[in-house]
């Protein structure tokens, strides 16, 4: 079992990447990755334990952020005001992280975006 697979092509999750996630668990029980995988795995095929596995893996992983994507991600979205609020720093600018992450084409769009903000 490759776990770049899994990571890359999450619908060759089934029992058989159970059994060998839940085994290389036992003999690592803080491998996070596994842990996220197995998850998944638990969740796409609404797996009776999963709820008692995501509480112990909220205790094993160090970003609980993950297991919110994980599981109630897909029933949240930003709305598209809230985009354009998100992206104002505090300081009334944008900052090139957040042009990245709302995919300004080049400097003019941060230009323009900067008197949006501003104004």
């Amino acid at each position: 079992m490759e776990l770049t697979t899994l990571i890359k092509h999450p619908e060759r999750f089934d029992k058989e990447t159970l059994y060998d996630l839940r085994s290389l668990l036992a003999l690592h029980p803080y491998y996070q990755p596994a842990r996220l995988l197995l998850l998944k795995n638990l969740y796409l095929l609404h797996d009776a334990s999963f709820d008692e596995e995501l509480r112990r893996a909220a205790i094993y992983l160090t970003d609980r952020s993950k297991l919110f994507e994980l599981v109630e991600a897909g029933h949240y979205q930003l709305a598209p005001a809230a985009k354009e609020k998100a992206a104002v720093s505090e300081n009334g600018g944008f900052l090139l992280s957040e042009c990245i992450l709302f995919s300004c084409k080049s400097f003019d769009d941060i230009a323009s975006a900067e008197l949006v903000a501003l104004a």
